[in-house]
């Protein structure tokens, strides 16, 4: 018989009205198989200021709500901050931290269960970003090539979100709902940023969702309704909706809708739990027309995306996607000295653009010096990272009385 093991972590100085939860499931079989974790972040917002306490509460617990015991578990934030504490009452464990460099931290949470079976997530944080972007995807009847589910050819309500407008009309459907994933990556795409607000333009057909409780009189309708889901599954399900009017002279009507405030974080890399490719916009009704959209080279249905990242430092490109970024952090606000910390081993290069780019800049990777190549601020290094090293820390700071020389010259 297995069990399933929930913990929940939640960010309380944030929490919203949906409330803020994130949850690993643990299950262990009767023949000690090696378990597997999952986890989900529910709606939580990951911006914070210099200084803020950061509270959090984990809770572990079985499907059921009993209490549940592990090994042992760790918490650290990177960059560690010695100011974090965290105990244990009855079955949860509490705790807070206090950010004190600028930039992108993450909060890791390590878990050994039974047959020493250690499991790590972490949880991203932008400390006072600065940085803002928009990225205008296309929404268009083309299957989408990442893994997304409900690509199967038989099925006709999977599809994708493009960059480029389509060349002409295209059209999709099913009787109950159809769903859009992004499937492409703007190359400055910041490697993790957070979504905050969705404006969506779209040609739709919709009819009224009726229910399915025999208790409910045939005549009450329900409008459909256009959605967003972070962690997209093949259903109608979303994490945030808004009710929109039937289209009962079965023709197109154009419309728009939008979602803010969302506060996702999103990964610049191919995860099936953060990536950009795993979000998806839904609309879903029924009755006689079904539901469909539409775009059209003339006025092609869109979405906006608009995030935050943090600048100093701004990592635009990491070629190894085995080697994630943990933080990206200065040392105080406007300070050119910043440490980035990578977790993985292999070669990766890494490309950081600089918050002052009238200064030069050294590099060193655990300690030892790297060879760096600069363009106005930018600079490129090719690093190797150790399979010795879980975590491996790169400083970037400029080098000395670069005014003078730059003045002398």
């Amino acid at each position: 018989m297995k069990k399933i093991i929930i913990i929940f972590i939640i960010g309380m100085f944030f929490i919203t009205s949906i409330g803020a939860a994130s949850s690993f499931i643990i299950e262990e079989s009767e023949t000690n198989a090696e378990q597997s974790f999952a986890m989900t972040l529910s709606e939580y917002c990951p911006e914070i200021s210099l200084s803020e306490i950061v509270d959090f509460e984990i809770s572990v617990t079985s499907t059921n709500g009993e209490p549940i015991s592990f090994d042992t578990y760790q918490i650290y934030t990177v960059p560690f901050e010695q100011d974090i504490s965290y105990h244990i009452e009855g079955d949860k464990i509490i705790g807070d931290f206090i950010p004190t460099r600028e930039g992108m931290y993450s909060l890791n949470v390590k878990i050994t269960v039974l047959n020493n079976n250690v499991e790590k997530e972490r949880f991203y944080f932008f400390v006072n970003p600065k940085g803002t972007g928009v990225v205008r995807y296309y929404l268009r009847g083309i299957y989408p090539t990442h893994g997304q589910p409900g690509t199967d050819p038989n099925y006709f309500d999977s599809r994708a979100l493009l960059l480029l407008p389509p060349t002409e009309i295209e059209e999709w459907w099913c009787g109950n709902w159809v769903q859009n994933s992004p499937d492409e990556i703007p190359e400055n795409m910041p490697k993790v940023s957070v979504l905050k607000n969705i404006d969506f333009h779209f040609w739709y057909i919709a009819g009224y969702l009726w229910p399915y409780f025999p208790s409910i009189p045939f005549f009450i309708k329900i409008k459909p309704y256009v959605g967003v889901q972070r962690h997209v599954t093949h259903n109608a399900w979303v994490n945030r909706k808004i009710r929109i009017e039937p289209t009962l002279d079965w023709e197109y009507h154009w419309t728009n809708v939008k979602f803010k405030n969302l506060n996702w974080i999103m990964t610049n890399f191919d995860s099936p739990c953060d990536s950009w490719y795993w979000l998806s916009l839904k609309i879903a009704g029924l009755g006689g027309p079904g539901t469909h959209w539409m775009t059209k080279p003339e006025q092609p249905s869109y979405a906006d995306f608009y995030y935050k990242y943090c600048t100093n430092p701004f990592i635009k490109s990491n070629s190894n996607s085995n080697v994630v970024i943990l933080s990206a952090t200065s040392q105080i606000e406007g300070s050119n000295n910043v440490e980035i910390v990578l977790e993985g081993s292999g070669y990766t290069k890494l490309t950081v653009q600089m918050q002052d780019d009238s200064l030069k800049y050294y590099a060193k990777l655990n300690g030892v010096e790297c060879d760096l190549i600069q363009n106005n601020g930018e600079i490129t290094i090719n690093l190797y990272l150790d399979s010795e090293n879980d975590e491996h820390t790169l400083s970037v700071y400029p080098i000395e009385n670069s005014y003078l020389v730059k003045n002398i010259r």
